[in-house]
């Protein structure tokens, strides 16, 4: 075999792993484009009001790295029958108030960060209530992104969130 034979073989071979290593990298960073859960957290249940009311709640941080504007679709966690975003305020007279919020929407660059007293995720009808300690998956359902699943630690009923309980 001559050498420019083989010379042409390794060439080859060079245009064909960078032409290769190109894609994968496109790949990638098409990948991290879009929304995505970044972090969160959920409260234990009270004992005492879990026997009237069924429900949880949980907070979750959003962001949107993507070039289009992307809405929330769906919501849902195996450890609740209905899974929605709500919102707490106060209206003109000062009576609290909580509401379920129907479209949730990123803009490209956006990053919404859900807290106790404001934008939450209420789990709804849920058959056994949250404990400190165990792990609430939920899945979050965008229109361009798709599903993105987190798994939420559940604090206790009175912490105000793993940056609370971290400074203790």
């Amino acid at each position: 075999m001559s050498p420019l034979f083989n010379a042409g073989r390794t060439t080859m071979r060079s245009i064909l792993f960078a032409a290769a290593l190109t894609v994968a990298t496109a790949a990638t960073a098409q990948a991290d484009e879009g929304v995505h859960l970044l972090s969160g957290w959920a409260k234990a249940s009270h004992p005492a009001a879990f026997k009237v009311n069924k429900n949880g709640v949980a907070y979750i941080t959003i962001e949107n790295t993507g070039t289009e504007v992307d809405t929330i679709v769906k919501l849902s966690s195996p450890k609740a029958r209905v899974t929605e975003v709500h919102e707490m305020g106060a209206d003109e007279k000062g009576m609290p108030f909580m509401r379920k919020v129907k479209d949730l929407t990123f803009d490209p660059g956006e990053k919404m960060e859900m807290h106790p007293g404001g934008i939450h995720l209420m789990l709804i009808d849920m058959p056994e209530p949250l404990k400190e300690g165990e792990i609430l998956p939920v899945t979050v359902t965008f229109e361009h992104a798709g599903d993105e699943t987190i798994e939420l630690k559940v604090y206790p009923f009175r912490s105000k969130g793993p940056d609370a309980e971290a400074a203790k």
